[in-house]
């Protein structure tokens, strides 16, 4: 987690972390509240996988005293907000909502406090503004854009190999496998965010693969098209690159042509590349 280290937290880095990771959302409070009515009132034997659920997480991962020792020695500390995802925070508020609502005998009294309940939460939790920006529904029942799916046909009828390597635009890099998991990816995603700046994925400087994929960056995604060509050419033939898909928009496709990339279909807003035999 950004700005978040165990060095300069020590045994508080677990609860930054919570409080950073659910940004005023009380969910978890609710969730906890229903723990104890089950201990001390309303017990019900199939909800007291809850309660393990939770001793369990907080004598291991949410315990911040192995965590302190354990986590720098595996290397986990910038990963380690992954484990408050384990939480089972948001089905475990469901259950308990319609437990209260089945206490209710009445189908009136019922419906008025599922609704009352459902506003509870929608209030108290995180809007889709506070997660995701600039949200957009689905284009397609794979979650993923359609031209992605007519780039992914494309490379396949245009390639002999199964699993061909190609380049993405950072865009769709983080989406491709999600929908063709065939395709491999020439640049690794710590890679590609190291070199936007990130501050919390490693430093890769001095590693000889982030070197040679930093230069088909360069190109491809920050448009330095003064870029040495047999560098770049060197940069393809060491990551074994069969194609490359640009944005259409782009200025760098006079380069890539230039550097022997050749185009094998157009869509709205990408040029589809070849490299190689």
């Amino acid at each position: 987690m950004a700005g978040v280290t165990i060095r300069e937290l020590g045994l508080t880095f677990v609860r930054v972390c919570m409080e950073n990771y659910w940004s005023g959302c009380i969910l978890p409070v609710f969730f906890l509240l229903g723990i104890l009515w089950d201990i001390f009132y309303h017990k019900k034997k199939e909800a007291v996988v809850f309660l393990y659920y939770a001793i369990f997480l907080a004598l291991t991962v949410y315990n911040p005293f192995l965590v302190r020792y354990i986590v720098p020695k595996v290397d986990f500390e910038n990963e380690y907000y992954r484990f408050i995802w384990i939480l089972p925070v948001i089905p475990g508020v469901a259950y308990y909502a319609v437990r209260l609502v089945s206490l209710i005998e009445f189908k009136t009294g019922k419906v008025l406090l599922a609704v009352l309940l459902g506003g509870v939460i929608i209030i108290t939790g995180t809007p889709i503004p506070g997660i995701a920006q600039n949200f957009a529904m689905a284009e397609n029942i794979y979650k993923v854009p359609n031209e992605l799916r007519s780039i992914c046909d494309v490379i396949h009828e245009d390639s002999k190999k199964e699993e061909p390597r190609v380049v993405f635009g950072d865009d769709m890099n983080m989406v491709a496998r999600q929908y063709d998991p065939s395709l491999r990816l020439v640049l690794e995603r710590n890679y590609r965010l190291y070199r936007a700046g990130s501050t919390v994925v490693g430093n890769y400087e001095k590693k000889k693969d982030y070197q040679i994929q930093k230069v088909i960056m360069d190109v491809v995604s920050y448009q330095m098209t003064d870029t040495d060509m047999a560098k770049f050419k060197a940069s393809l033939d060491k990551t074994k690159t069969d194609y490359l898909v640009v944005q259409l928009e782009q200025n760098c496709h006079d380069y890539l042509r230039q550097a022997g990339c050749v185009p094998v279909a157009q869509t709205e807003k990408y040029v589809v590349y070849r490299y190689g035999e």
